[in-house]
């Protein structure tokens, strides 16, 4: 009616062609012009009665002006007729075809839909303002899933004070480590997940001390590397008070699950793992090596000091292998000024057997070793 009604008005001044052909880039121009004025409100009403700016309002806020615009759309759409039977059937037939190759390609389609909605709702922009804690700095990272990430996945330099919930992590590239801390105090990940093709959980120290990293009831899925490591690089003084606890491994493929690394001159110290559980042991493959525990102040590729440090109290207390390969355990001190020493494990059993003791699984022990590394009641 409102194009009929423009195109009669226009044609009283100018043929008739011209006249319909102006009416209709003149209702395109009202429609957009309106669509645009109610996205401008929308905005004035979030910002003056909406005080909460979490990513879940900005997610809502940005699919009302994808509903503003879509019925403009379908407000164009109706000056030219879509209304008749044989749109109606072309239309009917397009949503069908797109519901079966929906069905068929739901994994990608997420993927694209995720991609879209961050892509749309901008949950936070250049400029935005971080919140920093009166005794330090601190921060949360919560509740996100990342896919297939090429490099180090979570990756904190030098940060305090920090807790990350619920973050999950699937990748099968290279190098892409889960969770990678670099001269960090006071953080803890928690209710997690990774798989990874590198290092599922790990500590290094560079050009600063280590404090006080706590990794728990998280579960992994290692393809390649270690599950829960400190190392390689340890070029801090001091990284100590490290826990890993409550660790699921649901496959470990390539190298140790619980390691240290002490490649550098670091002093490690004061670590626990705790109450792990891998159910499929099948370390050693490709390149790997066959270790459940790997302890060593060796010297490596990423050395970085002609310095070895040492190692110094460490409990390894419950942990079960339940399925895959009887694994081994290196413990090894480079020589006697980089030695580790006051290992205690407890709680080991593997394939179902209760290990109390060195000689029951393939061990290297060096000569350099402290003499209180041994196997206790846990007590």
């Amino acid at each position: 009616v409102m194009l009929q009604y423009c195109t009669e008005a226009l044609s009283k001044v100018m043929p008739s062609a011209l006249a319909t052909v102006l009416s209709v880039f003149l209702l395109i121009d009202l429609v957009i012009a309106l669509s645009l004025a109610a996205v401008k409100i929308k905005n004035l009403v979030f910002r003056r009665f909406i005080r909460d700016r979490s990513i879940h309002w900005k997610y809502i806020n940005s699919l009302l002006s994808a509903a503003i615009f879509f019925v403009g759309f379908c407000v164009l759409g109706s000056f030219f007729g879509y209304t008749n039977s044989m749109n109606r059937v072309l239309f009917g037939s397009a949503g069908l075809l797109v519901a079966i190759f929906g069905f068929a390609a739901q994994p990608v389609i997420s993927d694209i839909v995720a991609g879209f909605v961050l892509g749309w709702s901008h949950p936070f922009d250049l400029g935005d303002k971080v919140a920093l804690g009166k005794s330090g700095i601190s921060g949360s990272i919560r509740d996100i899933t990342i896919l297939d990430p090429s490099a180090w996945t979570v990756n904190l330099l030098k940060c305090r004070r920090g807790t990350i919930d619920n973050v999950k992590i699937i990748s099968a590239r290279s190098n892409s480590d889960g969770f990678t801390f670099q001269n960090c105090e006071d953080i803890t990940v928690k209710n997690s997940f990774v798989r990874s093709w590198d290092d599922s959980l790990v500590v290094k120290g560079y050009n600063g001390d280590v404090h006080r990293i706590t990794f728990d009831h998280c579960t992994l899925w290692t393809d390649l590397a270690q599950s829960c490591e400190i190392g390689y690089e340890t070029r801090a003084k001091v990284i100590e008070d490290i826990t890993f606890s409550h660790i699921t491994v649901l496959h470990s493929f390539h190298k140790p699950v619980i390691s240290i690394h002490n490649s550098d001159h670091a002093r490690v110290r004061n670590v626990l793992f705790e109450d792990i559980v891998v159910e499929d042991a099948q370390m050693g493959e490709g390149d790997g090596t066959p270790y459940l525990i790997d302890l060593t102040t060796t010297e490596s590729v990423w050395s970085a000091t002609l310095k070895r440090g040492t190692i110094d109290q460490v409990t390894i207390r419950n942990v079960q292998v339940l399925s895959g390969k009887k694994p081994a355990i290196r413990i090894w001190s480079n020589d006697e000024n980089s030695r580790i020493d006051h290992v205690d494990i407890s709680g080991l059993t593997i394939l179902g057997e209760e290990i109390t003791g060195f000689d029951q699984l393939p061990c290297e022990m060096s000569p350099f070793n402290g003499e209180e590394i041994r196997f206790t009641d846990g007590e």
